[in-house]
């Protein structure tokens, strides 16, 4: 709900910051989680979720959809290689879209999770890149 509602993401924003400002807000870009968040000064790390299909738009196909989730290996590892050589992604109907994001993200309770974060870190360290945390990341 956060995404899209800006009221929710607000709401959500400033108890984060009432809590601790000096933690980091996670969100995919161009959202009102991202907007909020900038909004009430905390820091912001975008990500790019390496186990979701994407519509044309940018938003998450939902899951009830045939391909939402992906749990191919060679799958995640080619999308992977695709946002870290141009910053792009191709969408779920095969468009191309670029994505504003400085994190790749895989969701835990995905099948076979574990595999699929070691073939993302395979991927940006086979690039030259190197696997940080997040504060790391946007120091």
């Amino acid at each position: 709900m956060a995404t899209a509602n800006g009221a929710v993401a607000d709401v959500l924003a400033r108890a984060i910051a009432a809590i601790d400002r000096n933690l980091i807000v996670f969100s995919m870009p161009d959202t009102e989680v991202e907007r909020s968040a900038e909004r009430a000064g905390l820091r912001v790390l975008t990500l790019f979720l390496a186990d979701r299909a994407y519509t044309p738009r940018g938003e998450l196909v939902s899951r009830k959809l045939p391909g939402a989730v992906i749990t191919d290996v060679d799958a995640v590892r080619a999308r992977v290689r695709q946002f870290l050589d141009d910053g792009s992604i191709t969408t779920i109907d095969g468009t191309r879209l670029y994505m504003r994001a400085r994190s790749i993200l895989v969701h835990s309770d995905t099948p076979g999770a574990v595999a699929l974060g070691k073939a993302v870190r395979h991927e940006v360290e086979s690039g030259g890149g190197h696997v940080v945390g997040a504060a790391e990341l946007l120091a």
